[in-house]
């Protein structure tokens, strides 16, 4: 490894707007013909911190006779093996300035994810940070009162009461608590999330925790994979290596085991269909898609069309999304709220009334 990578003894994921924009300078460098060994050490000139030192360290690479493949394979630890992948299947496409328009979209879409879900809980946010602030005041004033009442009217202390003094008791151990952990999530969301957008399927991602943002990822990954299968069948690679160089490009895990089953039933002679029948990573409407077009021998005709459907689908969700995603928030933080400030007011109130009414 060159000098620039051992340098670095702990090299970090690349962030996925830097991997955009190291995409379309090799994209660039592709088109206007220059060699990469060349384009990307200049380029490492005008690029700034992380970004500029892998695309020097992968210029390094390719001047020491590597092809671009290798050189990302040895930066394998900055870049995402859905990447590694996608450019591999351009290279054997002969087709690579397309297949990195694919990153390029694919990227795009899951940084306007992130972008809306972050805007669409600020509001929510702020309703639940107030609403966590009155109830620790109302714990802190409110709540004592209500203790010094039942004792001075010798009263028993129901177990809501008793439950609520607790809090307010030890609300200076477990009251931190809630905000770090609010933090945390934000920081996570903000800072790391977006290196782990691209890895694989089953990588640590709060998309798997949020409403409509799974399947807007999902729909982005078979666009993805449709846009390079197509493209590989169009440049006539076999099949069976072209399905299993789409589906690496997906990172979902499912979607590579199966995709490998079917390569296996490919070179065996089996046909699409025979080979995709048990196959229940692929959606129905892809497995048909790719049958049909096999059959009329307009396969990457059909595979781009498939890619724009679920492109249209992906994008459908994302306004779905922007929608309801802030309105369900507030619903759940706000109900959620006034449910807890009912039972802290009037559950002391009704225990203490019924031990008065007692005889």
């Amino acid at each position: 490894m060159n000098t620039l990578s051992t340098n670095d003894s702990s090299p970090r994921a690349i962030k996925l707007e830097d991997l955009v924009a190291l995409n379309d300078e090799i994209a660039a460098l592709v088109r206007a013909g220059v060699p990469l060994e060349l384009g990307l050490e200049q380029v490492s000139h005008d690029l700034r911190g992380s970004l500029g030192q892998l695309a020097a360290a992968l210029g390094s690479h390719m001047s020491q006779g590597e092809s671009l493949s290798q050189a990302m394979e040895s930066e394998s630890s900055r870049l995402p093996n859905l990447y590694r992948s996608v450019v591999e299947a351009g290279l054997r496409a002969g087709r690579l300035p397309a297949a990195l328009e694919a990153v390029t979209r694919y990227a795009q879409s899951l940084l306007e994810v992130h972008r809306r879900v972050t805007l669409a809980c600020i509001y929510p946010l702020i309703v639940f940070v107030l609403a966590y602030a009155m109830f620790l005041v109302m714990l802190a004033e409110m709540i004592p009162r209500f203790g010094a009442f039942a004792e001075q009217g010798q009263e028993p202390q129901g177990i809501w009461l008793k439950s609520l003094l607790y809090l307010s008791e030890t609300m200076s151990v477990w009251g931190p608590v809630i905000p770090v952990l609010l933090i945390g999530v934000i920081g996570f969301w903000l800072f790391f999330q977006k290196r782990t957008l691209m890895r694989t399927g089953h990588s640590l991602t709060l998309f798997r925790f949020i409403p409509w943002a799974h399947g807007i990822h999902r729909n982005q990954q078979l666009a993805n994979f449709s846009d390079l299968l197509g493209l590989l069948t169009e440049q006539e690679v076999p099949l069976h290596t072209g399905i299993l160089l789409a589906a690496d490009s997906t990172g979902d895990r499912r979607m590579i085991q199966s995709s490998e089953e079917i390569s296996l039933k490919l070179q065996s002679g089996d046909s699409l269909a025979e080979a995709m029948e048990s196959s229940k990573a692929y959606p129905s409407y892809l497995r048909w898609l790719m049958q049909t077009g096999e059959q009329q021998r307009t396969l990457s005709e059909s595979l781009t069309r498939a890619a724009g459907v679920y492109r249209s689908r992906a994008l459908e969700r994302l306004e779905t999304l922007s929608l309801a995603l802030p309105l369900i928030a507030v619903a759940v933080i706000g109900g959620g709220a006034t449910l807890i400030y009912a039972f802290a007011l009037f559950a002391p109130m009704i225990e203490s009334l019924r031990n008065l009414a007692a005889p």
